[in-house]
């Protein structure tokens, strides 16, 4: 095939094809943590999705091109903020130098209802939060609690 000498070569934008790649693994991503989600699943079936959901999840750390904008600044601020906060209440005293009576109570709280469940599969309940949104700190009050 001959190109007149001024053509020019078309050339792919790189980030479609990485874009492209990261819709398939949040595709895949997706199918795994719905398995994760069926109370239907045998442990087999579970083992083997969540230890290709970890796969995945390290594939996306090392070979990922995400730009981190404003937004992601601002997610992981929000997320150092709160995981400071509980480590101050959790280890908070009182004059004397003793465990607070009142926020070492609340920072077990928190790390029960709020921390517990927004850590990303640690562990088969991990996976399985009441809100489906592990990772965002969903805060899952104890059962029979309102609050007014």
């Amino acid at each position: 095939m001959a190109f007149d000498a001024t053509a020019r070569p078309q050339e792919r934008n790189h980030g479609l094809d990485d874009i492209k790649a990261a819709r398939r693994l949040r595709k895949k991503q997706t199918e795994l943590e719905a398995v994760l989600d069926d109370e239907d699943a045998t442990e087999p079936e579970w083992a083997e999705a969540l230890a290709e959901l970890e796969r995945v999840c390290e594939f996306q750390k090392k070979h990922a091109m995400r730009s981190k904008g404003n937004a992601d600044n601002l997610v992981r601020a929000v997320r150092r903020a709160i995981n400071r906060f509980h480590e101050r209440v959790a280890s908070a005293t009182d004059g004397q130098g003793q465990a607070h009576l009142v926020l070492r109570p609340f920072a077990d709280h928190l790390a029960k209802h709020l921390m517990a469940p927004s850590a990303r599969y640690n562990g088969r309940m991990g996976a399985r939060t009441r809100a489906n949104v592990a990772g965002r700190f969903p805060y899952e009050p104890p059962p029979g609690t309102l609050w007014t």
